[in-house]
């Protein structure tokens, strides 16, 4: 077995990509270099370069790493109570994409416009992500069709893809608690339960 499939080498990877993504958020895809990459993990470019042989071969990692850190967000089982897993789902991907994340992901967004590798790239994770939603929509309207639960995962997807591009309201509680209300009543709950923090004292 070669280094790259072992524990040292799943821990040298692993701090390649950090550094990677580092770079990514830092500078933008045109500033991230290998060779500059290598230097932050106090490696040599080939070293590196065994790992990772292209910089696109890199930054499709980090955004694989990336993407499943945000399906993590998505409770697939125990839904005792779907409304308040989609609420929760929600509330945590809005801070994610208004942070790090949204920049590793709006990167994706620009390469998928000139590149066939990273379309695709952005066809499966968002593929993906969909999936990962489905079940807690079954769950909250079971009578739905899987046809009908697909279209609402994908309006939910582009209310929370969107939520944090809007200037100026887009951090505000308020807002994300209107991005959570509109992303429950798309799912097809008839009612949205009150949280303690809603009810009036």
């Amino acid at each position: 077995m070669t280094e790259r499939g072992t524990t040292k080498g799943a821990y040298t990877r692993s701090r390649i990509l950090a550094a990677a993504r580092r770079a990514l958020i830092a500078r933008g895809y045109g500033g991230l270099v290998m060779r500059e990459v290598a230097a932050a993990c106090d490696m040599k470019l080939g070293n590196v370069q065994y790992y990772f042989a292209t910089r696109d071969a890199l930054v499709e990692q980090v955004i694989r790493a990336e993407a499943r850190l945000d399906l993590d967000a998505i409770p697939g089982e125990h839904l005792d109570n779907p409304v308040a897993a989609l609420e929760e789902a929600v509330a945590e991907l809005h801070r994610n994409w208004r942070g790090e994340s949204g920049v590793v992901f709006a990167t994706l967004t620009a390469l998928a416009l000139h590149d066939e590798v990273f379309r695709e790239l952005r066809k499966e994770i968002y593929a993906r992500f969909y999936a990962h939603l489905q079940p807690i929509l079954r769950a909250i309207d079971p009578e739905q069709s899987d046809a009908e639960h697909a279209i609402r995962a994908r309006l939910i997807t582009a209310l929370v893809d969107g939520a944090p591009m809007q200037t100026g309201v887009a951090g505000t509680p308020a807002f994300i608690e209107r991005v959570q209300t509109l992303a429950v009543e798309i799912a097809g709950a008839e009612t949205r339960p009150r949280h303690p923090s809603n009810t009036p004292t």
